[in-house]
């Protein structure tokens, strides 16, 4: 889920910084990551991960603890809108759900 909160989709580049970053090496606990596992993994749990996904960044902006300031796609970014109370209700988390799926749609 950190990969996608920074943007990071290829199974590449998580590989590539599972080996050479101290955030990542930490995140992974020592245990290598190779990009073809990884893609296969992807692909054989996808409805799964997409589900998991949205759900913990639902949670996430409901809490507070991260936003949506932009989101980019294929390199252009798009300032998000919205105000710090609309995260307080019950309705307003349901909308962080469809939003956060519609993102995952689009992206």
């Amino acid at each position: 889920m950190q990969a996608t909160i920074d943007g990071i989709g290829s199974a590449r580049e998580l590989d590539r910084r599972c080996s050479e970053h101290f955030a990542s090496l930490w995140l992974c606990g020592g245990v290598g990551v190779n990009d073809h596992t990884l893609s296969d993994f992807r692909m054989a749990h996808g409805e799964f991960l997409e589900g998991l996904l949205v759900q913990s960044v639902t949670t996430l902006l409901h809490e507070g603890l991260i936003e949506l300031n932009r989101v980019a796609q294929d390199g252009m970014r798009v300032r998000a809108s919205a105000g710090s109370s609309s995260f307080r209700r019950e309705a307003s988390r349901e909308r962080c759900l469809q939003q956060a799926q519609q993102h995952w749609v689009e992206v």
